[in-house]
């Protein structure tokens, strides 16, 4: 009886595997590389050691003898993998096997090199010459050629099919067939130059490894032949060869038609992930949370300074979705719930009842107030933690998230007029919006700058602005006290729609027989009022000032570090801050200037008390002993002479610093 170590002694190790592995490259004389099959390999991590027949994979990590890779190839048990690779090492514990065809391999003067058996029942052997008459039953050290080699090298067109029987029965119908040895998913990279200039049909068995092993063909041979055509032939049975369809009746003449019909073959486009060819996109109308003013699947903005019924706006608006009244311009809503991410305003005291006096339904309202921290513990949540606020919105069927305001609801490590940081923690929420098919209204207060256009006029990053579809301020009417305007800054998804007007009424709501006083809206029409000429009238002087605002940028933009000056400038122009103002910031602070040692230029730097924070109130009493601070006595570049207690400064150059 056979053993495992007689069939090893007597195999062609490497010539086994080189017939099962395509890919396989010799790196020494017992190791080799190649794709592993058992998984989708992009890179060679099946490890062959050719003296032993071991293999291992370190991609899916599958490994073990000879034995074992050919039974994981094949689906079989160890028996028949042992007869198998018995009769491959010329050795047989079985019947013999009748000889049906042999088939000849010469070289290109029609010298015998090797010949492929085949037995009844079907199986293949390839065998060499021993030199003695007799043969060698493997391939070990001898060249590989295709099938009809001197007849390939004289034609000009040539057919591939998968075996021999196949080329034996196109030359009987008059054409110039080959094959490759050992079958489906063999060909061999020293077979390609054999084809170039040629004029080459393939012929696919019909089989999903028929089909594969035409296109590797037609992969290896592209661009050295001068055309290549893949013909899979109609009729066929699951499995069926040229044979078959020849021995139905097919001609040489429907063969010709078949391949002259046939397109030329291209290799498959590259998979990309993430990558959308446009013509695969089924276009469709935009979805409206309130037509033209707040999409669904978007994102949408609303500015403001405190107090002008930005929140209540919203509530309204989502008093409205939870009970599918119309909007405020009789606009229908589509019905659904809410969530709030709002910790600035009590739930008890502020939210519930305003949302009451809104006419909301509370059952479809609800509030994220903590989520857990990487220990399990509850902490406040920011618009970063993407997937509890996913749960939080499927849970309540939201059609609408509020963000109230957004700047209280950034991680410590978004700096809020950094561009990449914004859309770093924007684009989550943005694709959350369009996966679940709801509107995310983000508040945020005013900057104080003069003279800013409306786009810029919200707080932080004109990315926040960037990152929306649609974007809404709301400020006092310039004519009439008593009401406010709610005018579109921007909208990427429609025309601009008309601004609204309205009141801020006060509302009671009874609990369990006491009153409540909270507030609501009352809508007023349109108005002719737009977005730019309401930023034009001049802020409350009580209200922060721009010196303030331009303090915050510099404590939050330096909190992490220092940064090059030419960078603060642009973010500090995007945020509607003046150099002057910046400048004035810059000293009040004791903020230093460090030249770079190699590139040139200047970068700014908190002072060390300040360094690696970024508060967002500064102590104004202070503020007579940092303007007199000098941090490692480093000297401040000059800008000219003091007038009325500012230093003159020069705007332009890299020596604004």
């Amino acid at each position: 009886m056979l053993n495992k170590q007689d069939i090893l002694s007597r195999l062609d190790i490497r010539a086994y595997y080189a017939g099962e592995l395509s890919t396989l490259k010799v790196n020494g004389n017992s190791q080799a590389q190649a794709l592993c099959p058992f998984h989708d390999d992009k890179t060679p991590s099946l490890s062959v050691n050719l003296e032993t027949g071991g293999f291992h994979c370190f991609g899916c990590e599958k490994k073990g003898s000879i034995f074992d890779f050919h039974m994981a190839r094949y689906g079989m048990d160890f028996a028949t993998a042992k007869e198998t690779l018995a009769e491959k090492a010329g050795l047989t514990s079985g019947p013999k096997k009748a000889v049906k065809a042999v088939y000849d391999y010469t070289d290109e003067a029609g010298k015998l090199i090797f010949q492929t058996v085949r037995y009844e029942p079907k199986d293949f052997k390839q065998r060499r010459p021993d030199g003695k008459d007799g043969w060698i039953y493997n391939l070990q050290g001898i060249r590989l050629v295709p099938f009809n080699l001197p007849e390939i090298l004289k034609a000009k067109a040539v057919t591939i099919c998968e075996g021999e029987k196949d080329c034996l029965n196109l030359k009987a119908l008059g054409l110039t067939a080959t094959c490759n040895p050992m079958g489906a998913g063999k060909w061999r990279p020293e077979y390609n130059d054999y084809f170039k200039g040629k004029r080459i049909g393939i012929f696919a068995d019909n089989d999903e490894a028929g089909r594969k092993h035409a296109h590797q063909i037609a992969q290896a041979i592209k661009g050295l032949a001068e055309i290549v055509k893949v013909v899979e032939l109609p009729g066929l049975p699951v499995k069926g060869d040229v044979s078959d369809w020849i021995a139905q009746g097919g001609t040489k003449e429907a063969l010709i038609e078949l391949i002259k019909e046939a397109q030329e073959w291209e290799p498959p486009k590259e998979e990309i992930p993430g990558l959308i060819f446009l013509n695969t996109v089924r276009p469709e109308p935009v979805k409206w949370l309130w037509r033209e003013y707040f999409a669904l699947g978007k994102i949408g903005i609303l500015d403001g300074d405190p107090g002008e019924g930005k929140s209540t706006i919203a509530l309204d608006i989502i008093a409205r979705v939870t009970t599918g009244r119309p909007m405020p311009d009789g606009t229908a809503c589509p019905q659904g719930g809410a969530v709030l991410i709002a910790l600035e305003d009590g739930l008890a005291d502020t939210l519930r009842p305003r949302l009451e006096a809104l006419g909301a339904d509370l059952s479809k309202v609800a509030s994220l107030q903590t989520v857990p921290d990487k220990d399990g513990n509850p902490r406040f949540p920011t618009i970063e933690d993407i997937d509890e606020i996913r749960r939080a919105c499927l849970r309540a069927k939201a059609r609408v998230l509020l963000v109230d305001p957004l700047m209280a609801h950034l991680d410590g490590k978004t700096n809020s007029y950094r561009d990449q940081d914004i859309r770093r923690a924007l684009t989550p929420l943005a694709k959350l919006a369009e996966e679940l098919e709801m509107a995310v209204i983000v508040i945020r207060h005013f900057t104080k700058g003069e003279g800013v256009k409306a786009v810029h006029k919200g707080g932080g990053s004109i990315g926040i602005t960037g990152q929306a579809r649609t974007a809404y301020l709301v400020a006092k009417d310039p004519e009439d006290e008593n009401l406010r305007i709610f005018a579109c800054v921007k909208n990427n998804l429609a025309a601009k729609p008309p601004a609204l007007s309205y009141r801020l009424r006060e509302a009671v709501i009874d609990f369990e027989g006491r009153d409540i006083t909270t507030s609501r809206i009352e809508w007023a029409g349109t108005s002719t009022h737009t977005a730019e000429a309401l930023i034009s009238i001049p802020t409350d002087p009580e209200e922060k000032t721009a010196l303030d605002e331009a303090k915050d940028f510099l404590k939050q933009t330096l909190g992490l570090g220092p940064v090059v000056f030419h960078d603060i400038q642009k973010q500090a122009r995007q945020a509607g801050i003046a150099d002057a103002t910046l400048r004035r910031a810059k000293k009040v602070l004791g903020v230093f200037s460090q030249k770079l040692e190699f590139e040139g230029g200047w970068k700014w730097v908190l002072p060390a008390e300040d360094a690696q924070r970024t508060p967002k109130v500064f102590m104004e009493k202070d503020e007579h002993l940092v303007e007199n601070l000098s941090t490692f006595d480093q000297k401040e570049p000059e800008h000219g002479e003091a007038k009325d207690g500012e230093p003159v400064i020069n705007l332009t150059g890299d020596d604004l610093l």
